[in-house]
C-alpha cells in the first residue's frame, strides 16, 4: 500500500505545507526546511537543523509516494510519533483497502468474463436476444434478419459480422426450447 501526498497531508493533519513542524512538504516528499542566513544561530544549531541523513538537505527526506515503511522509519528517524492521527490512518487504510478489493474484484471478474459460456449462461443470453428481437420486431427466423441485425450493431459503433449474427440466431429456437422445458 502506498502513501503519496495527498494521503500524508491527510494522515498527519497538514494544515500548512510550507512549515509543517519546520519541514517542508512538496508533492514529490518530505525534505529539510531551508535555514535562513540570516537566522541568529551557533554552528552546532545550524548543524542540527540542517543535518540530513542522506548529507543531501536538497533531497526529500521522504520520497512519494512510499511505503507504510518508509513513513514508519522516516518518522523514526525524525523522531515524530505522535504527529500521525492514528483514527485518520485507521479510516484511510479501510478506504485504501477497499479500494484493493474492489479492484481485485474487477480483475477476478474480468478473468472469469474470459471463460467459455457454460450451456445455461449461452441459454439464457440467446433467450434474451430472442426476446430484444420479439420486441424490435425482429424475426429472428426470417431470411435476411441477420443482415438487418449486422447494420444495427454497426449503427451503434459495436459492428458484428453477418456470419456471427447468423451463427448466433440459429442457436435461438434450441435454446428457447431448453428454457421453456425448465
Amino acid at each position: 500500500m502506498q502513501v503519496g501526498y495527498s494521503d500524508f497531508v491527510l494522515l498527519c493533519q497538514v494544515e500548512n505545507p510550507n512549515d509543517w513542524l519546520g519541514y517542508l512538504l512538496k508533492s514529490e516528499g518530505v525534505y529539510l526546511h531551508e535555514v535562513s542566513s540570516e537566522a541568529f544561530l551557533t554552528p552546532a544549531e545550524r548543524a542540527e537543523l540542517t543535518s540530513h541523513p542522506k548529507g543531501n538537505p536538497a533531497e526529500a527526506l521522504l520520497q512519494f509516494p512510499c511505503s507504510i515503511d518508509d513513513l514508519e522509519s522516516f518518522f523514526d528517524q525524525q523522531s515524530l510519533h505522535g504527529q500521525l492521527d492514528a483514527f485518520q490512518m485507521v479510516r484511510w487504510f479501510q478506504k485504501k483497502q477497499l479500494k484493493t478489493d474492489t479492484n481485485n474484484s474487477k480483475v477476478n471478474e474480468a478473468t472469469n468474463s474470459n471463460k467459455p459460456l457454460s450451456t445455461k449462461e449461452k441459454n439464457t443470453l440467446l433467450t434474451i436476444i430472442a426476446g430484444l428481437c420479439d420486441f424490435s420486431a425482429i424475426d429472428f427466423k426470417k431470411r435476411g434478419c441477420a443482415k438487418d441485425i449486422a447494420a444495427y450493431t454497426e449503427e451503434i459503433g459495436a459492428p458484428v459480422d453477418e456470419d456471427t449474427v447468423l451463427r448466433w440466431i440459429k442457436q435461438i429456437p434450441d435454446a428457447l426450447e431448453s428454457r421453456m422445458k425448465s
